[in-house]
């Protein structure tokens, strides 16, 4: 019998509890921690920046010579997008290896290294179908940035202008990026899901490939009735983000002691190097920072677990994998 897109959550809600409450609870938990931690600290890397927001260095001609007559910045790049690419196979094997660990109910690390050609092939072809997406919403972003930076450069030619024009147009700016952004997440959920959930849960359930088991998980989730899933998972989001809002705060005090050796550097280096507009200074500031907010994000992975092990729980129900047995009983 097939589940109902509700039950697929209330099974995920409880997989939840029935994985993370009592004694064996605890040692799962942390299993489940670290593997959130290793695949959300190496997927922060990988995360496509907000190219729009670049359009000012960019539409700068001395900038953009710069950066394309030195052949050590071009080749930087490559280097850069190399690892990049690293980055985002590590984090589909570690995301695997949490999925397989919700359907065994035995969290493991070291199985991660069983899913790295599987990871592969699941981000390269999920690449061949999101690319255009992000490009789309990098030209929104470029277009929005664009015309932000045609009213800052008119305020600076305006003797007149106020610092109340220019909070104006800062915010217009933020608003309007907010809405290209918004719409672009909630019309390319559905997607999203589809690739990285459904996809991936079909793969450790039949042992295929990427496109075969996109192909049979789009037609699983067509059969389990997709706009009723879609709303419950979009309503699942929303409520993650509230979840994610509230523990911030706490991610921030524990982030903020654990990255201080980074803050520090930061605050006191740059200065000793002559400023954050040297070369030495700035690159020494922004490593420093970056530092402290994938520590940031790491804490903030570890303690939404439960928040993490539901979601993922959700598509392995989808597809009919999620076990009702108790943990350790069924195995892969």
């Amino acid at each position: 019998m097939k589940p109902s897109p509700a039950g697929c959550f209330t099974a995920a809600m409880a997989r939840t509890q029935e994985l993370l409450r009592g004694p064996d609870g605890r040692r799962r938990w942390r299993g489940y921690a670290f593997l959130s931690v290793m695949s959300g600290s190496v997927a922060v890397g990988a995360q496509p920046p907000p190219l729009g927001l670049l359009q000012p260095l960019w539409a700068n001609r001395e900038i953009r010579n710069t950066l394309l007559g030195d052949a050590r910045v071009v080749v930087g790049f490559i280097v850069l997008a190399a690892v990049l690419i690293g980055f985002g196979v590590v984090a589909r094997a570690f995301t695997l290896t949490f999925m397989e660990g919700l359907m065994t109910g035995a969290p493991t690390a070291g199985r991660s290294r069983s899913h790295f050609r599987a990871g592969a092939a699941h981000f390269a072809w999920s690449s061949a179908l999101s690319i255009p997406l992000y490009l789309i919403l990098f030209a929104a972003e470029w277009l929005v940035t664009h015309q932000s930076m045609a009213g800052y450069e008119r305020i600076l030619a305006d003797p007149s202008a106020g610092e109340a024009e220019l909070m104006g147009l800062l915010a217009g700016g933020m608003l309007g990026f907010l809405a290209v952004l918004l719409p672009w997440v909630i019309v390319t959920l559905p997607l999203m899901v589809w690739m990285y959930e459904l996809t991936p849960a079909v793969m450790l359930r039949d042992r295929s490939g990427p496109v075969v088991a996109s192909r049979v998980a789009l037609g699983e989730i067509s059969a389990l009735g997709a706009p009723l899933y879609g709303f419950l998972r979009l309503t699942l989001q929303l409520v993650g983000g509230m979840l994610s809002g509230i523990a911030l705060a706490p991610a921030i005090v524990v982030a903020g002691v654990l990255g201080s050796p980074f803050l520090l550097a930061a605050w006191f280096v740059p200065p000793a190097l002559g400023g954050w507009s040297t070369g030495a200074g700035g690159a020494i500031g922004v490593a420093s920072l970056l530092l402290a907010v994938v520590i940031l994000y790491c804490v903030l992975c570890a303690l939404l677990v439960p928040l993490t092990t539901t979601v993922l729980s959700v598509p392995l129900a989808a597809v009919r994998v999620l076990p009702t047995s108790a943990p350790g009983e069924r195995t892969l």
